[in-house]
């Protein structure tokens, strides 16, 4: 296959009539979820379709290909092409140059991968790998319902988001480490900040976490520090931001309650800290997330309800 370099010029050309259901972290506004997936999503490419990525890029990418074949090099101007047919991955990483592109009706499911987040610190020195695509038709479906959530207008259709983005995190992240083994130390870490995401009411500590993960509390910052990228109580600090702002996304409850559910003791405190972590306050957060979804009548309606159910 020939593909013609010297006529290149951007980086990704979409043929018309090409459909494209794309995920971004995005809420409402200037709003956005903090996420390790920049963008995702399910693309049906007509023939033409073409992709050149230079280093300055800065997201690690993961392509399936559901239909078709992908032809892809590892440099757009020399290097040999490749042809990955359906049911495969691909992984590339961030700092590398490759081009992508299709002769025939291409299906692709791709995720765009912050290299930064601690969910992806065990790809920091992962190469480019291919293999058989796993859990393809799982993850395009959850892309799938994202896609339709995001355009969404009633109450009964939204709702989903951060737990299909976490589902979808967490089946990359069981793809993934196939190809970068962790150690015993980091596998300890990693499993210890899954339990505290699942118990943000406990009042942890270092030396209870350390405790926990059978480490020394000095060998858990530095572990923490060194392959997720922040401490063990920024780490903490930050899911309980995420999953107070999950709840006020899906949620009637009061502030007061959700900062009891995520270990902050009361809405105070809650309030302060989120619109330091957020940049935006948990009433405003709330009203600019209803808003977009179509759903401030609905709430409000819900709460009423709720109160009706209480006084009665």
């Amino acid at each position: 296959m020939a593909i013609p370099v010297k006529n290149i010029t951007r980086t990704t050309y979409i043929p018309k009539g090409s459909v494209e259901h794309i995920v971004s972290p995005a809420v409402a506004g200037k709003i956005r979820h903090i996420s390790s997936i920049d963008l995702m999503g399910v693309s049906y490419l007509l023939p033409g379709y073409l992709v050149v990525r230079t280093p300055s890029y800065p997201f690690h990418v993961l392509l399936m290909v559901r239909r078709g074949v992908l032809h892809f090099r590892d440099h757009p101007s020399r290097g040999e092409t490749r042809d990955f047919p359906a049911d495969s991955m691909l992984f590339l990483p961030a700092g590398t140059w490759y081009l992508y592109s299709a002769e025939e009706p291409l299906e692709l499911v791709w995720f765009h991968l912050c290299p930064n987040s601690s969910e992806w610190h065990f790809l920091e020195n992962v190469k480019r790998f291919d293999d058989a695509a796993v859990d393809l038709e799982c993850l395009r479906s959850l892309i799938s319902v994202l896609y339709r959530e995001s355009n969404a207008t009633m109450k009964d259709e939204s709702g989903l988001s951060w737990y299909g983005l976490r589902m979808i995190e967490l089946l990359l992240r069981r793809i993934l480490k196939r190809f970068a083994p962790e150690a015993d130390h980091v596998k300890r870490v990693r499993t210890l900040f899954d339990s505290m995401e699942v118990s943000l009411e406990k009042q942890w500590t270092v030396s209870g976490m350390a405790r926990q993960a059978g480490i020394s509390p000095s060998a858990l910052f530095a572990v923490s520090r060194t392959y997720f990228g922040v401490s063990p109580m920024a780490r903490l600090h930050e899911l309980r931001m995420n999953a107070a702002a999950n709840l006020l996304r899906n949620t009637t409850y009061k502030l007061d309650a959700i900062a009891s559910m995520v270990g902050l003791g009361c809405g105070f405190s809650l309030s302060r800290a989120f619109h330091k972590f957020h940049g935006i306050s948990p009433r405003d957060y709330r009203n600019n997330c209803c808003r977009k979804n179509g759903r401030q009548h609905e709430l409000m309606e819900d709460s009423r309800n709720v109160k009706k159910k209480t006084s009665s």
